[in-house]
């Protein structure tokens, strides 16, 4: 991997591409930073199972039509285990005012662009 890919020490861009192999690949900087800052928080891996999103893609996985993957403004990541996941949300808390909280993983987001409301915690 050269160093183009590598976006922050823990996260390439690579980690954050469209899953339907699209080549979409247009993560914001700003969430990367705060991934890497909860990362070194947390002190262990963490695995993004969905980064950017081409409107397919999203449509596919039933996501919103105003959904923050669409414009490179949100990121899932993988949980398992109450520990793991109460230990990690102590750390995303410190960086983003947008959660939501699945069995398997936790949503973030920094968008402001359509309007959703801000701070909000959710669940799937």
């Amino acid at each position: 991997m050269s160093d183009i890919d590598q976006i922050t020490e823990h996260f390439s861009r690579k980690e954050f591409l469209c899953k339907c192999g699209c080549g979409a690949n247009h993560i914001t900087k700003e969430l990367v930073d705060r991934l890497e800052v909860v990362r070194i928080m947390y002190g262990k891996p963490m695995k993004v199972t969905s980064g950017v999103r081409c409107a397919y893609h999203n449509k596919g996985v039933g996501g919103s039509d105003t959904s923050e993957h669409l414009d490179g403004n949100a990121a899932d990541i993988a949980v398992k285990g109450c520990f793991n996941r109460d230990s990690l949300m102590g750390f995303m808390r410190t960086q983003f005012k947008r959660i939501g909280v699945a069995k398997d993983f936790i949503h973030c987001d920094i968008g402001d662009l359509h309007g959703k409301p801000s701070p909000c915690l959710w669940t799937y």
